[in-house]
Order: C-alpha cells, then structure tokens, then sequence
C-alpha cells in the first residue's frame, strides 16, 4: 500500500519495456524541476505494468511539495516554474500520450499532452516595445552586438549597435535598464507569447529607489493647491475638466 507521501506519474500507453530509457531520463529530469526539494523527494521504481514513476516525498517536504503542485494547478506559479509544466507537456504531444500525477487519494494534476487542442502558430509580429532588466553578458565580434538582458528568471537576447553596446558596457551588472526598440514576438502552439527577437534603438537606466524612499520623497513635494484635498476629489475633478476640454474639441 502506498505510503501517504508517495506520488505517481503514470503515462498512458508506455509500459517499462516500451518506453526508450533515454526518454525515462528526461522525464525524470523534468519532474526534479517540478516537484524542487531535490534533496528530499526520491525516485523509487517503475510500475509494472505501466509507464507510472513512483516518486517518495520526505514529511517535512510535504507541505512544500505540495504548495507548488496547488501553484501549477491553479496558475499562480512563478514562470520558471509553470514552464517545468510545459516541458513535460511538451514530451507527451511529442510522444502522442498524456499522464498524470496522483496521489494516493486523488489525481493532483493532469498533462493533456496530445489531448490539448493544438492551436496554430501565430507570427511573427513586430511591433516597438520596451522591456527592462539587468545587463548579464555583451557580445560581438562584428557590427551588430548581442545584449543578454535578465527581466525575472527570463533572459532576452537582444541586439544593437556597436556604437550603443560601448554605451551599454559600463551598465553590465550594475542595476537595471529600460530598453525600448523593435521587439518580434511569437504565439507557440501552448498560446504562450514569446520574445523571439528584439532590436534596441534607445535605453535609460532606472533608479533603485526603495519603496520607503520614493513615498517619503512624494510627501514631501509642497503643492499649495491641494493642501487639504482629498485624493478622489481630485482626480473627480481632473477627469471633468478632460471630459470637458474633450467635447469641445
């Protein structure tokens, strides 16, 4: 009988001796990711019968476990996270299958794999855009230089000139940019927009103001005609003077 902390990934139509290692491998490799805790969650065999990875959690990693199951399911995982749903669900459209995680007394989360409604690829599209993030690596060894920019836990390769890369190199490291230019963006077949290609024609660095700082900062700016006013009147009265400038016009 399974244990309280044990989970099971099971894969339909693969059994032990029809599912190449190899592939094994990189399932494996992709529910390490999912599940964190490495040190604490532990593989113990391959069903009989069936393609199902019987998986061992630690007691003090439970609840940690099983937050970042409820994060997927739920979609409020950090990005990093969700895409280590994505990788698995890619494998099994390429393998045309699909799994599941259970529990011992339910199913915690399903990969439809071949069973999702593949959407067509849409793009590319261009359109000019900003992003923002810090500097991690410049590169180049002709006239168009590469710019690895860190936004999250995602990282843009981004191109520009040489003249502006040499503008760019004292900002290695040090803070974070804004970058506006001619961004290329593509729709895969999981309806998830991605950044394929940015081409940066201008940037400004952005202060790292603490939160504290910024808001005694507004206190302290001294404007006579709202003293005493309160917010949402305002902004009541901002927005008629606008909607009246507007039906004039």
């Amino acid at each position: 009988m399974a244990e309280k902390n044990e989970y099971l990934f099971r894969i339909d139509g693969f059994t032990p001796l029809t599912l190449p290692m190899t592939r094994l491998v990189e399932y494996m490799k992709d529910l390490v990711a999912l599940f964190g805790n490495e040190k604490e969650v532990h593989f113990l065999c391959v069903e009989e019968g069936s393609a199902a990875q019987r998986i061992a959690v630690d007691p003090p990693a439970v609840p940690r476990v099983e937050r970042r199951l409820l994060a997927i399911r739920t979609r409020s995982a950090p990005k990093r996270l969700n895409s280590c749903f994505r990788s698995i669900n890619r494998r099994l459209i390429e393998d045309n299958t699909s799994a599941a995680l259970i529990s011992p007394t339910s199913k915690v989360m399903s990969f439809p794999g071949k069973k999702k409604n593949k959407q067509a690829e849409v793009g590319p599209i261009r359109e000019v855009v900003s992003i923002q993030g810090e500097i991690v690596e410049l590169s180049g060894r002709d006239e168009t230089v590469s710019v690895y920019v860190k936004e999250g836990s995602e990282i843009h390769i981004c191109h520009t000139t040489r003249d502006t890369g040499r503008k760019l190199k004292p900002y290695l490291w040090e803070g974070k940019v804004r970058f506006s230019g001619l961004g290329t963006w593509v729709r895969n077949r999981e309806s998830v927009w991605q950044l394929e290609d940015f081409q940066i024609d201008s940037f400004e660095t952005l202060r790292d103001d603490k939160l504290t700082e910024v808001v005694t900062a507004l206190r302290a700016i001294n404007v006579p005609e709202l003293e005493g006013a309160k917010p949402w009147q305002v902004l009541s009265e901002i927005e008629k003077e606008e909607a009246d400038n507007g039906s004039r016009d």
